[in-house]
């Protein structure tokens, strides 16, 4: 009990993380896309993908596309464990623009520990990233190209709350807080912070979500804030 106050303290720090003086602030509105699917092999298996497509200034300017295939173990009734692999792609855009889009290739494991109160679930979501980020080289002037990958380590913690409103309707919440690391987890940092206030609805074997998505980001002393709407399609076989 203690544990999960000093968790609930720690991301609560955090929620609203308060700009220095030195720190810029920008950002767009944008729409993000997820296509989430699961396939149950067993009592205890499961495999599944995400498909991420997000756009920022709303809907004129590609963000970021991911792909994420992943394996669930469920050993009993409150914990899953998973492992997956995320292939990403960021694309130029913002105040700040990369430039040129830059490819990451990201595994990762995972602890999802669900408690259920009343018909409220609420979930603690631990997931520990291995990041392979294309490193962006100026080949010659405005000319870049990817050379190499440069490694680091994030860490990653969502608490969701799910309730049921009706027999088809239910509302989904969730908090996530992210920390980057390097290669050696000597150094770790603030990276971003996520708000996601969802209304869902139960069609068959799966459900569409409509949310608000709120996205703040630090990085280097710029600041990025992202009102966005997010539509979720699930669909599990």
């Amino acid at each position: 009990m203690k544990l999960r106050l000093l968790i609930l303290a720690f991301v609560a720090i955090f929620l609203f993380p308060k700009e220095t003086l030195s720190q810029e602030t920008h950002g767009d509105p944008e729409f993000w896309f997820l296509m989430l699917n699961h396939y149950k092999i067993d009592d205890q298996w499961t495999v599944g993908n995400e498909l991420h497509i997000r756009r920022t200034e709303f809907m004129s300017q590609n963000k970021q596309f991911i792909l994420r295939p992943f394996v669930n173990f469920k050993p009993g009734e409150s914990v899953v464990y998973s492992v997956g692999y995320s292939y990403i792609e960021t694309h130029p855009y913002g105040k700040y623009p990369r430039p040129i889009t830059q490819p990451e290739h990201n595994f990762w494991e995972q602890v999802t520990i669900n408690q259920t109160l009343g018909k409220t679930t609420l979930s603690h979501r631990y997931r520990m990233e291995h990041r392979y980020q294309g490193n962006l080289v100026e080949t010659s002037p405005e000319l870049f190209e990817v050379d190499g990958y440069d490694f680091s380590n994030r860490f990653r913690y969502r608490l969701t709350l799910r309730k049921p409103i009706s027999e088809d309707y239910f509302i989904h919440i969730f908090d996530e807080l992210w920390v980057s690391a390097d290669s050696k987890f000597k150094q770790a940092s603030y990276n971003q912070n996520w708000i996601y206030l969802g209304l869902g609805r139960n069609v068959g074997n799966g459900n569409v979500q409509l949310a608000y998505l709120h996205q703040h980001a630090s990085s280097g002393g710029i600041v990025e804030r992202h009102p966005s709407l997010q539509v979720t399609f699930q669909y599990d076989f």
